[in-house]
């Protein structure tokens, strides 16, 4: 293991901190004769949004034993014993010659590093690695029903594992395994295993997290990545999303597709387009940044307001911001710079939020004084660090700063992967109104829940392809508490202490 560097800023700093913690992401292989390790390390750089809290990445020695290397922090530092000697060569994994890579980045929504809930999860004298995206707040009733004994995991990831493996054991077949266990989750969860010979894919049964399968050149194996941007890092084609509930089997064979024995109504999520996804990526036939520009557009019909410049919140708003400028005719400008050196800069934890904000963007005051601003971001969840934004807009000059929002009011609590807590969720106690006054600004407007449906729907790639996203087909948990898949206890006001113990381990 290698000691991870100290991640010098604290979380109050990290690009959107008050957002909700969300997703992990998978990357793996199965390419005989190509640098697995080395080319798995490059595609999880590509997914580092999805996860800054860990990551690590399996592959196999000739007898079929799980190598390989886990740790705390960013990729560049918790994969440095497989990161290769000089850019272009092999990773000291490949040594081995393995054809199976399972690569995982972890976002952990404890707030806590620690090593033991890292990813991809391993046991001794098994052959099985495995590794998750998103969320499965009810097991310990599967926990019982098979006998399995692990009263402090550290994750879900690793509950689930266990009861993976004891189907293998039982089975002797890994697919039977997933297609006993899976079916059986609540929670939109993606998993990415092996088990020495083959590597496996599946999608949650609501297609609620992304995932997609890639090829390389020249028959050159095939690759699964949680978004498409890692596909390409590695030079891999993109050959279609995981439908829900289909589990791929990648072999000597070739590919082998089947389905899990439940089917339920389509529920994505969208903050997979909104926030959590790289712009650049495809998700079910959709871009994500041109989703973000269409939203834009929809807000400046629906919540128009005279105003002089639009700008974005660095740099979750920009596709937001573009949409409404185009739409609205009102020009786009750049009026928060981030301030990367922050990154670099030693702050106490118990500075000022205001301070922390003053750190983290530079006001550009030739474009906000005497300016009415229109200021869009991806979402407002708790409401202070839009506060502060707000206040060191007006103290660059800005007279008034209109506030527009790329997704829906955020008032109920997410079980599916996001951790939020409803008493910090101001959507759900506050007016629009209100919260214009809570945060300082001269007004707020979100999308609506069928403008941002539509949104995504229209960025597709391809019009007409019935595999398209339809609207309808997006989860509103956080909107109207109607959730999609089985949640641990009563929604009240606070979330219950079941729910906020297991939503708090995701991955």
């Amino acid at each position: 293991m290698v000691e991870a560097e100290p991640n010098l800023l604290p979380p109050e700093l990290m690009d959107g901190y008050e957002k909700p913690p969300h997703e992990c992401g998978i990357f793996g292989m199965y390419a005989p004769g190509m640098p697995v390790a080395a080319m798995t390390v490059t595609g999880l750089n590509q997914l580092q949004h999805r996860g800054q809290s860990g990551g690590g990445v399996f592959v196999y020695t000739d007898e079929g034993r799980p190598v390989g290397t886990k740790d705390v922090g960013l990729v560049a530092n918790a994969l440095r014993a497989a990161i290769p000697v000089t850019p272009g060569s092999d990773s000291p994994y490949d040594l081995y010659g393995s054809p199976i890579s399972v690569g995982h980045v972890r976002y952990s929504t404890t707030g806590r590093n620690e090593i033991r809930g890292v990813q991809p999860f391993v046991k001794p004298g098994s052959s099985l690695v495995v590794a998750s995206n998103g969320n499965l707040p009810v097991l310990e009733s599967l926990k019982e029903k098979y006998d399995i004994f692990n009263p402090d995991p550290a994750s879900d990831t690793e509950d689930a594992f266990l009861l993976l493996q004891d189907s293998f054991e039982r089975h002797g077949d890994f697919l039977e395994a997933m297609h006993e266990m899976l079916p059986q989750f609540e929670g939109g969860c993606n998993l990415l295993a092996s088990d020495g010979e083959n590597l496996f894919a599946s999608r949650d049964v609501w297609g609620y997290r992304p995932v997609c399968l890639g090829v390389l050149p020249d028959g050159g194996g095939y690759v699964v990545s949680s978004e498409t941007v890692g596909l390409h890092s590695v030079g891999a084609e993109f050959l279609r999303d995981l439908k829900p509930g289909e589990i791929v089997k990648i072999g000597p064979n070739g590919t082998e597709s089947t389905f899990m024995n439940r089917q339920e109504d389509r529920k994505t999520c969208r903050y997979e387009f909104n926030y959590t996804s790289h712009p650049a990526s495809d998700i079910d036939g959709s871009n994500v940044y041109m989703s973000r520009v269409n939203t834009g557009k929809r807000l400046a019909k629906s919540a128009l307001v005279a105003a002089d410049v639009v700008i974005a919140a660095p740099e979750s708003g920009r596709g937001v911001a573009e949409g409404y400028a185009q739409e609205s005719g009102i020009p786009l400008s750049q009026g928060l710079i981030v301030n990367n050196g922050a990154k670099r800069t030693f702050i106490e934890r118990g500075l000022a939020r205001e301070a922390m904000i003053k750190y983290k963007y530079i006001p550009i005051v030739a474009v906000l004084k005497g300016q009415r601003v229109i200021l869009c971001d991806d979402s407002l969840i708790k409401g202070k660090t839009m506060k502060a934004v707000v206040t060191l807009l007006k103290d660059a000059g800005a007279s008034e700063v209109h506030v527009r929002l790329g997704s829906p009011r955020f008032e109920h609590p997410c079980f599916m992967g996001m951790e939020t807590d409803k008493e910090e969720l101001v959507a759900s106690y506050m007016t629009d109104e209100e919260i214009a006054r809570h945060i300082g600004a001269t007004s707020v407007a979100f999308v609506s829940v069928v403008d941002n449906d539509k949104a995504i729907v229209e960025a597709a790639l391809d019009p007409g392809n019935p595999r398209n996203l339809k609207v309808g087909q997006f989860c509103t948990g956080c909107a109207d508490g109607r959730y999609p898949s089985q949640v641990p206890g009563p929604i009240s006001l606070g979330m219950p202490v079941l729910a906020r113990s297991l939503v708090g381990s995701v991955c």
